[in-house]
């Protein structure tokens, strides 16, 4: 009985750990998935304005890279509060034209947590996005 409990234990922690999200898989994730906001900005200042967003919610990315058709902010957020962590990925696509398109894929690290979800974190984002973006408009000219 001993020994069965055991390897129900290993068992479990195992089937934990290989439901984790992680920055790997997050990147692998399609370029379509995530959810979809557009910018009425040139692709320079929505890019700009992630970056901006993303310092104003304490958050750094672990890693970005450009493609010919987006560049891209890799995320992942350390344990906090009653939260396991997050990963995440954003895709500022590069289009030439208006408006520039910005595609987030926030994942909560376990499952099993309840905060951290992609909808509640893109709202955030987007909208410090827009007041950045607004603020830069505003300027003096």
């Amino acid at each position: 009985m001993r020994l069965h409990s055991r390897l129900l234990s290993l068992f479990l922690c195992v089937a934990f750990l290989t439901a984790c999200a992680n920055a790997k898989s997050v990147a692998q994730k399609p370029a379509d998935a995530g959810t979809l906001r557009s910018f009425n900005a040139p692709f320079e200042d929505v890019k700009d304005a992630a970056y901006g967003a993303l310092k104003l919610l304490r958050l750094y990315p672990e890693g970005e890279h450009d493609t010919q058709e987006r560049h891209v902010i890799l995320l992942a957020r350390p344990p906090h509060g009653m939260s396991w962590g997050e990963v995440g990925r954003i895709s500022v696509e590069k289009t030439g034209e208006l408006p520039t398109e910005v595609r987030v894929v926030y994942d909560k690290r376990t499952p099993f947590q309840f905060t951290g979800g992609e909808e509640s974190f893109s709202r955030r984002l987007f909208e410090r996005m827009d007041d950045i973006l607004a603020k830069r408009s505003a300027g003096p000219k």
